[in-house]
């Protein structure tokens, strides 16, 4: 047990008005040490140190949930596609924290989807899985409810390339760091803002937003 890593996890979600528990603590330090144990071989993030990557991987990522909960589907099903994924970011964190929401990590990168693989299956996450192909190109059987995106493309591209796995009424989240106004300007005309909404990382002095958009 990592317990300075426990103890700034835990105040960094306090900070963040989300309730866990051991449980939650436990997997998220296992997927921070397989992160890292990875990236020395897989070079998955250019961040190496423990600290850091706790407040600018696993508490960014938990930013989201908040925006999620609040889409969240009567029938414990809702299905979320996490474009760009990369090393499991932000889909592995908030299926730890979200269990009755359902995640699909998609990757062009198959090392990167190699280590999403593993890390749901040792921290056996039956609510997520990881996906190596193109977005455009991929062919789930259903559509999703919200798309996510982190660091992934700009938003115009994002949603072009994900329009068709999008539900009749679902959403897309984009995560963004400071206000992405030029790229705002620029969506597409079949598409809203419905909500900017600004966040603040715990003990990271950045700025952070989430983008949440819908069809007209």
């Amino acid at each position: 047990m990592q317990n300075k890593n426990f103890e700034r996890l835990s105040e960094g979600f306090k900070a963040l008005h989300l309730s866990v528990n051991e449980v939650n603590l436990e997997k998220m330090d296992k997927f921070l040490q397989l992160l890292l144990k990875w990236n020395k071989v897989y070079n998955l993030t250019s961040i190496n140190n423990e600290t850091e990557a706790i407040d600018k991987h696993l508490l960014d990522s938990a930013t989201l949930i908040p925006l999620l909960k609040e889409f969240e589907q009567p029938n414990g099903k809702t299905s979320v596609m996490d474009v760009g994924c990369g090393g499991g970011l932000p889909g592995i964190p908030a299926a730890i924290l979200l269990p009755n929401f359902r995640f699909t990590l998609v990757d062009t990168v198959a090392k990167k989807i190699a280590f999403v693989s593993q890390a749901i299956i040792n921290l056996k996450l039956l609510n997520a899985q990881a996906v190596n192909a193109r977005v455009e190109s991929y062919c789930p059987e259903e559509k999703f409810d919200l798309i996510t995106s982190r660091a992934f493309a700009s938003i115009s591209t994002f949603i072009n390339l994900t329009e068709k796995h999008l539900s009749k009424n679902g959403r897309w989240i984009v995560m963004k760091g400071k206000l992405p106004e030029e790229e705002i300007e620029k969506i597409p005309d079949f598409v809203k803002v419905v909500e900017i909404r600004k966040v603040e990382i715990p003990n990271v002095d950045s700025e952070r937003h989430l983008v949440v958009l819908s069809r007209k």
